[in-house]
């Protein structure tokens, strides 16, 4: 775990793993971007909840690396994920993990965006 100024990075030994020490993978990583507002919580609470949820991040089948969003003066917190294939963003996109966000009352207009597919050493694909 890394923290750099407003954002938190978590990268999982997962993306050691998919790649190799200079291995390559033929599938297409993925992209996402969730944003969310917090509604009715302090951004202390939200950050003693998400603490408590890590373990759930860090064992999602597939997920390479997440990158906590935060800004504070427009409400908008979130995430950038980086989804070893489609299979793997499309479980998350349609399992219970997802579902709970888009269903807990603390946070409002919670939106998912796939931003890019690519290779790892090729330009991402918008």
């Amino acid at each position: 775990m890394i923290r750099a100024g407003c954002i938190l990075i978590v990268v999982l030994n997962e993306a050691i793993r998919a790649t190799g020490s200079g291995g390559r993978r033929e599938t297409q990583m993925h992209a996402q971007v969730i944003t969310f507002g917090l509604n009715g919580i302090t951004e202390e609470q939200f950050r003693e909840a998400c603490g408590a949820d890590a373990p759930t991040f860090a064992n999602l089948p597939g997920l390479l690396a997440k990158i906590w969003l935060r800004d504070p003066e427009t409400n908008t917190y979130g995430g950038l994920y980086l989804w070893e294939d489609q299979e793997a963003y499309e479980l998350y996109i349609k399992g219970e993990d997802f579902n709970a966000i888009k269903s807990d009352q603390n946070l409002k207009d919670v939106d998912s965006q796939l931003l890019a597919r690519f290779s790892a050493g090729e330009p991402a694909l918008m």
